[in-house]
């Protein structure tokens, strides 16, 4: 009926604007630096080039990893990875008992897991995160 494309009337319908509040930062900001936008890689930094790939990063991004924290024995940090910088193996994928989603274990936390155990951080995480660890794995929507 108003002969635009189907995406131009949605994009402009469900377009939520933030506004930022000027600080000194952004005025003394480099004007060649990238900004960086919610497709962005925050690990790495890498910024998809064609709606296809932004689509494969978004769902990338949506998965926190879980890694060992290197300067707090005993604790994790959760991290997003895209395709580019993603850890390598061991890599062990936890999942919900209902919808499948949950987080990625990376390093010793693979291995443990690959052996049917959770770490003792891994379990904080997952219950801070609202995760039911037992009897059966849930997460928040299905706890």
């Amino acid at each position: 009926m108003l002969k635009v494309p189907r995406t131009t009337v949605y994009g402009l319908l469900h377009k939520r604007v933030d506004i930022a509040p000027v600080t000194q930062e952004i005025l003394v900001a480099d004007p060649r630096a990238p900004v960086p936008t919610s497709r962005t890689c925050p690990t790495c930094g890498h910024e998809p080039t064609t709606r296809a790939e932004a689509a494969h990063q978004r769902a990338d991004l949506a998965v926190i990893w879980l890694h060992p924290d290197p300067d707090h024995r005993g604790t994790l940090i959760g991290r997003q990875h895209c395709r580019h910088c993603e850890p390598g193996q061991p890599a062990f994928d936890l999942g919900c008992s209902v919808c499948g989603d949950g987080p990625i274990h990376a390093d010793h936390f693979a291995e443990l897991a690959e052996d049917g155990d959770l770490a003792k951080p891994v379990q904080r995480w997952l219950t801070t995160a609202g995760w039911t660890i037992t009897p059966d794995l849930l997460c928040p929507d299905h706890a």
